[in-house]
């Protein structure tokens, strides 16, 4: 059974719309330490809401977020990645590195031959980690992107994956038994 929080997100303003708004480049993101990174609406068309997040300001920058875990537990990472491919063309490319509790790895997003503002071609990201502590912290960090167009990211989301009750073991094991006892008697009536 899956229990009701299940499906709450951990990660605040995952969707980067709490911003001072007050300048370019609207660095203030709300629950996020950050640095070089540029906060966009207007732009290109978001993933959801208005807001994303650019991760090379000048140059390569980081986001991060740290929220509460269960060690050993297993949660569930959702997000969208495209580009800022400003002064590209198709095939370029922009890499993000992602790190929460025992995941560590590097994304590619790539320029789609009919890539535009208004269609910036989205993918949907989804990852799984495990929880090294009670706290873990999610990272996104440009890599090996120079300049000040970078991977772009929003609709940031983490959730917990469903632990079994015990009750989910037993009919299994329950399951488990009795085709055991089926194949055992189609041996002995097949003998």
């Amino acid at each position: 059974m899956l229990s009701a929080t299940a499906h709450a997100t951990l990660i605040q303003n995952g969707g980067f719309e709490l911003t001072d708004g007050a300048s370019y480049p609207y660095n203030h993101l709300a629950s996020w330490t950050y640095s070089n990174v540029d906060a966009v609406t207007g732009l290109w068309t978001p993933y959801e809401g208005s807001w994303t997040v650019d991760l090379n300001g000048s140059a390569p920058g980081y986001i991060q977020q740290s929220f509460s875990t269960v060690a050993g537990q297993s949660y569930q990472l959702q997000f969208a990645l495209t580009g800022n491919y400003s002064g590209c063309g198709a095939g370029c490319t922009r890499q993000v590195q992602v790190t929460a509790g025992d995941l560590n790895t590097v994304l590619t997003a790539t320029e789609a031959a009919n890539y535009s503002f208004s269609n910036p071609g989205w993918q949907l990201e989804t990852l799984s980690f495990t929880a090294q502590s009670t706290i873990s912290t999610l990272e996104f960090a440009s890599y090996n992107t120079p300049g000040a167009s970078g991977p772009v990211i929003d609709g940031v989301s983490v959730v917990a994956l469903p632990v079994p009750e015990p009750e989910t073991y037993a009919m299994m094991l329950f399951g488990l038994g009795l085709l055991g006892l089926v194949s055992r008697r189609r041996k002995q009536t097949g003998a």
